[in-house]
Parts: structure tokens; sequence; C-alpha cells
């Protein structure tokens, strides 16, 4: 990894529940950074907000970070905007797979 890139882990007692990180590229080649990426919750805990805050705690670490703004790519529809994320542009991912890329401010 990076010198700054870190993952987020959610456990129930010592079992890993839910994942994700904070990476300076995503699967896109694309000049934005940081990206907070590979979000991901275990069926059973999902509807529980969970992924919401593993997202919320990527966000607080990019900020730390120094990070003014974070970006995510993805094909979800109606997730990220509910977290105030603003969808700027369709991409392409590097498995030829249309995406969005949203951005969120942290100021």
């Amino acid at each position: 990894m990076a010198p700054n890139e870190r993952i987020a882990i959610a456990l129930d007692s010592k079992t890993v529940i839910g994942v994700g990180a904070l990476v300076d590229q995503d699967i896109a080649q694309i000049p934005q950074t940081p990206f907070i990426s590979t979000i991901y919750v275990t069926k059973k805990y999902r509807k529980n907000q969970l992924g919401t805050a593993i997202v919320s705690k990527l966000e607080h670490t990019a900020q730390q970070l120094g990070y003014k703004d974070v970006f995510i790519i993805s094909s979800l529809d109606n997730f990220y905007e509910k977290m105030h994320f603003s969808k700027i542009d369709d991409i392409i991912d590097f498995m030829n797979r249309p995406m969005k890329l949203y951005q969120k401010s942290l100021r």
C-alpha cells in the first residue's frame, strides 16, 4: 500500500463483517485522488448502515491526511448520493464496465 492508503475493517467480535479502503488509484486510470474503494459488508449485516459507517470513517481518515475531497467509482444508483456525494462524470473502468465517478468535499 502507498503511504497515504488505509483500510477500514468492521468486526463483530473477531469476525470481519465489513471492509473498505482509502486508495490513491481505483479501478480507472483517472487523475482524481484519493478514492474510497472496495466497500463490502457481509449479507447478514447489510441494511444496518454499516457501509455508511465505513465510508464515513474513511472520509474522516482522508480529512486527517489533509485531503479536501474524496472520490468513489461505482455502478450503484442512489447509494452514495444519500451520503452527499455528487456524480461528476460517467467513466469506463479497467474491465470496460460503465461506472459513475462521485466526488465529495471534506471542507
